[in-house]
């Protein structure tokens, strides 16, 4: 599955990345805080209501070819998003995997965060040669992320399903919130 929504993904983030000089920075961050209240409300639905069966699934089953074809197209669609808006893919990638293919939690955000290692990398690339990327900030970020995922999936692999869709809910919601286009940008000034 990862595959084929690195596919879809990596062309994707392509035409994302190069649209996204198109685009206005409030536009961006009101797309992007729109992404975050949808995969929220996903999210928080499941833990709070969602059926055990959604939570507790495993892979996929058996796709076939058109179920793949299908995941490569949402992958491209993914991609286009991540790369317009600098996500790195896994707040779609993880909705669409549980709701539209069936995987379970933990199985989607394995899925997605191996998935969305070439579309972050492309799309960064891409912004990095059209100027828009901070070497020194994401040098820094990096240094606290690498212990923090390490911990981070310890800590997913010991949670319930339930209460691990509930959090990755709340942390969408309150970035969401955060990047809310409040006042005029930099740019509009």
């Amino acid at each position: 599955v990862a595959l084929f929504v690195m596919l879809g993904s990596s062309i994707g983030a392509i035409l994302g990345a190069n649209l996204s000089r198109l685009v206005p920075e409030r536009a961006l961050r009101t797309l992007v805080a729109v992404l975050l209240v949808l995969g929220a409300a996903k999210e928080l639905h499941d833990a709070v209501a969602g059926s055990a069966t959604t939570l507790s699934a495993g892979g996929p089953g058996n796709l076939g070819l058109a179920g793949y074809l299908l995941i490569s197209l949402c992958g491209a669609v993914i991609g286009i998003l991540s790369g317009l808006v600098g996500i790195g893919g896994g707040i779609l990638i993880v909705p669409t995997l549980v709701l539209g293919f069936g995987l379970g939690q933990r199985v989607a955000q394995g899925t997605s965060l191996l998935a969305a290692l070439p579309t972050a990398a492309i799309g960064a690339a891409i912004h990095h040669r059209n100027g828009n990327v901070d070497l020194a900030s994401a040098g820094r970020m990096s240094l606290g992320g690498i212990p923090g995922v390490l911990i981070g999936a310890v800590v997913a692999l010991w949670l319930p399903q339930r209460v691990l869709a509930g959090l990755f809910g709340v942390v969408l919601a309150v970035l969401a919130v955060r990047l809310w286009p409040r006042g005029p940008t930099a740019s509009e000034r």
